[in-house]
């Protein structure tokens, strides 16, 4: 392998490098947009099984929806923080109160 040949790979490899951070970084964005999206498409799972059914248990949403209750305890606690979703009543006998608007 001669001087030049080594020099050619050398740029080659940093060129490759620099290719594959761009990669990384769009992909990065790519994956946090999804992410975005998954969690406002269950919060609007979430809000639809309240309006048919305002005293469903969490543990319900969870089988409905797919996802684990500890995902739906996390949901419930950002609609709650938005000021989106109010629990009233006591935990076994309340119901689920959708308020505020859309954030």
């Amino acid at each position: 392998e001669t001087e030049s040949t080594r020099e050619e790979n050398k740029g080659t490899r940093e060129e490759t490098t620099r290719e594959t951070e761009s990669t990384r970084e769009e992909n990065k964005g790519t994956r946090e947009e999804t992410t975005r999206e998954t969690e406002r498409e269950t919060k609007e799972k979430i809000l639809s099984l309240i309006t048919d059914n305002p005293s469903i248990p969490m543990k319900e949403m969870a089988q409905k929806i797919g996802i684990s209750s500890k995902g739906i305890e996390w949901q419930i606690k950002e609609l709650k923080k938005s000021g989106r979703l109010k629990r009233m009543g006591s935990t076994k006998s309340g119901y689920w109160k959708i308020t505020g608007d859309k954030k």
